[in-house]
């Protein structure tokens, strides 16, 4: 069915993502834990991705994520830093590097996620394979529509989240994401910052200037990208696609740049 004429798919540039609590108020066992770069990449070598790319709808709906940009934002160069046989993860080199980090005995994370099935579902999956590697997790879901103001409370204690981000426009968004989001010049932490992600890194910043300023930023980005995929400053797990199918009398299909289905000037109906 995948080689349908009539189904028709393509990448989306959103993403779903672990966020980590890095509020300077954030002082639970986890969040200590989690500001050493061991513990970050122990958990993404824990992440079988294979798995929750199948849990939504197999390779035609998402696509395993190793990388902070995704497939359709200017700058972006496949890559994955942290890679793992057929996106399986890697249990025991989470397990070595949670030793080095002097977490022989494991860790425990505290996971809040919107309280709905696909994020109760991606919850479910993570927590048993986490364990492979001596990684648990506690599972608090929160109603969808307080959850947003929840992360963003410092007395609410929570380590790690679940969230997902949509490019506002394709291509040139990356200017928001590593330009925006990540550039703690440009989005500080504290309240009102989306998913209170807290990171700084100097290189980065400096390297949005230079964006910014350029004729040609895409190798600029890509070289940001690399930076912080290699930092984690969340744990990517996979970008999804859109998929839309159409009867036979429809013709000339291409897909709009931000709807999920087609760009209605290029399409046609057979009588």
């Amino acid at each position: 069915i995948k080689n349908s004429p009539y189904l028709h798919s393509a990448n989306s540039g959103a993403a779903n993502f672990i966020a980590i609590n890095a509020q300077p108020e954030a002082k639970s066992p986890g969040a200590t834990a989690l500001r050493n770069l061991k513990v970050r990449q122990a958990l993404t070598y824990a992440v079988n991705r294979a798995h929750l790319v199948q849990a939504q709808g197999g390779k035609i709906a998402a696509l395993p994520l190793g990388q902070i940009i995704t497939s359709t934002l200017l700058g972006h160069e496949k890559l994955d830093l942290y890679a793992t046989a057929d996106d399986k993860g890697d249990p025991a080199k989470a397990k070595a590097l949670l030793k080095e980090a002097g977490l022989s005995n494991g860790v425990t994370f505290d996971l809040v996620y919107r309280a709905n099935n696909q994020f109760s579902t991606l919850a479910v999956i993570l927590k048993e394979d986490l364990a492979k590697a001596g990684i648990t997790l506690n599972l608090n879901p929160v109603p969808a529509p307080q959850f947003m103001a929840y992360l963003q409370s410092p007395e609410n204690h929570w380590d790690l989240a679940l969230g997902q981000t949509s490019p506002d426009w394709q291509g040139p968004a990356t200017r928001m994401l590593l330009g925006g989001w990540l550039n703690s010049e440009a989005a500080p932490c504290g309240r009102g910052n989306v998913y209170a992600i807290c990171y700084s890194n100097p290189q980065l910043n400096q390297l949005a200037k230079q964006a910014y300023a350029s004729d040609n930023p895409g190798p600029i980005w890509a070289q940001a990208d690399r930076l912080v995929s290699a930092d984690l400053p969340w744990i990517p797990l996979f970008e999804k696609r859109r998929i839309a199918v159409t009867s036979d009398r429809v013709t000339h299909w291409t897909w709009s740049s931000l709807a999920t289905q087609a760009d209605i000037t290029n399409i046609a109906l057979k009588p």
